[in-house]
């Protein structure tokens, strides 16, 4: 498939495991921020994508999304899930490397290094929120805005063209975006370029988790990849078709693969 017009497009010198046709960079958290911080140094655009099994059952059934997560500069594995899949697969990935704990490390990292930092989505004053919350834990940290647009804003060009403008002037080194998978991927694709930002992510939730709107699960359920049982117990009526219908098709194509099913094309995961 060619590359959407005015997509980022990329490759990379890193090691790599294919789940389900999906790329992923066999990456640490260490090396992933090495890699972050050289992204900035060269100058924009980069993105990076946390895909975790959520991600990698959707990109199935959309194949933009499948795309733009394979052509990302960095694709980092989130979630215990993807994990135990590689190590079925015989090509185990080195480690989980968490993509709400990496937005905190990230942050850290920025503060040391004297880079800035753009908080954008989720509901109003979350942003901000957590922007506060992260400023008390690293004072150095230098947080050029927050922003939680309009809801459909990407869909209306006067208001997309707003928040680009709005982002081009705040000139971060880091965007963290956090519009729910796959909306906020989708975006960086398409915006990231005019925004002339060095790197940017999309975090999901993160947000909500810093600023306590959302409630982390226990470090150990996280460890051994019981998060999601977690979630789905603090919000059944949002979460129950994704983690009891959609997700569990992800283990069913991984066995599939293991038996030598090629993902290397279109997958076939039915919509839901």
């Amino acid at each position: 498939m060619d590359q959407p017009e005015g997509r980022l497009n990329s490759r990379s010198d890193l090691p790599e495991v294919t789940i389900l046709g999906v790329r992923l960079h066999n990456v640490t958290t260490s090396e992933t921020l090495a890699r972050i911080d050289a992204f900035i140094s060269e100058g924009g655009p980069h993105q990076v994508v946390t895909p975790n099994v959520d991600f990698i059952v959707q990109s199935q059934r959309d194949r933009e999304f499948f795309h733009i997560i394979n052509h990302a500069h960095l694709s980092v594995p989130d979630g215990m899930g993807v994990v135990y899949a590689s190590k079925f697969l015989g090509t185990p990935l080195k480690e989980n490397v968490k993509g709400r704990i990496l937005v905190v490390h990230l942050c850290r990292q920025a503060s040391e290094r004297g880079h800035s930092v753009f908080l954008m989505g989720g509901e109003p004053g979350v942003a901000a929120e957590a922007a506060r919350i992260l400023t008390r834990q690293f004072p150095s940290l230098r947080v050029a805005g927050t922003l939680s647009p309009p809801f459909g804003f990407h869909d209306n060009e006067r208001q997309n063209n707003a928040v680009v403008e709005e982002l081009r002037q705040a000139k971060p080194d880091i965007l963290f975006v956090g519009l729910g998978a796959p909306k906020q991927d989708k975006w960086i694709a398409d915006n990231l370029a005019n925004t002339e930002i060095p790197v940017a992510l999309g975090i999901g939730c993160t947000f909500d988790v810093i600023s306590g709107k959302i409630k982390e699960s226990p470090k150990w359920m996280t460890d051994v990849g019981l998060e999601w049982l977690y979630r789905l117990t603090r919000e059944p009526g949002r979460l129950w078709k994704r983690y009891l219908v959609r997700d569990p098709k992800f283990f069913w194509k991984v066995v599939e693969q293991k038996l030598g099913k090629d993902f290397a094309y279109k997958p076939d995961i039915k919509a839901i």
